[in-house]
């Protein structure tokens, strides 16, 4: 094989790593939605440590959580505060209060985190 040859094929695998590893969670649909009778700050109070993700390697940081206002008194969301993976966002739960005081749930998580979040979700819904 020549240089030039092993060269591209770096070069390809590189591009495809980096064009796979920009796939965030807030660039598809929701992986599940609820209605929950619950309000906001329930259901806050509920995620922020049911996602906790404890990590068992030494060195390794466990990934805490934090609501975030995205629009005051009607829209939150429960994000990682560590960015996991090269700055993508792997999953998060936005939080939309409906009237009468119920709030729809939205998951959005890749498949990596999909069922964990799922669990903490489920949990708390």
């Amino acid at each position: 094989m020549t240089v030039m040859r092993i060269f591209r094929t770096l070069a390809a695998t590189l591009c495809a790593i980096s064009a796979a590893s920009c796939v965030s969670a807030r660039n598809g649909e929701p992986s599940k939605t609820w209605e929950s009778n619950k309000s906001v700050d329930a259901l806050a109070t509920c995620l922020v440590p049911a996602l906790l993700i404890k990590h068992t390697f030494p060195g390794d940081p466990d990934v805490t959580h934090y609501l975030q206002t995205i629009i005051p008194g009607r829209v939150y969301e429960v994000q990682p505060q560590q960015i996991i993976t090269l700055g993508v966002e792997r999953y998060f739960v936005r939080l939309t209060v409906k009237e009468g005081g119920a709030t729809h749930v939205e998951l959005f998580a890749d498949s990596a985190y999909r069922q964990h979040a799922l669990n903490a979700v489920n949990s708390c819904a």
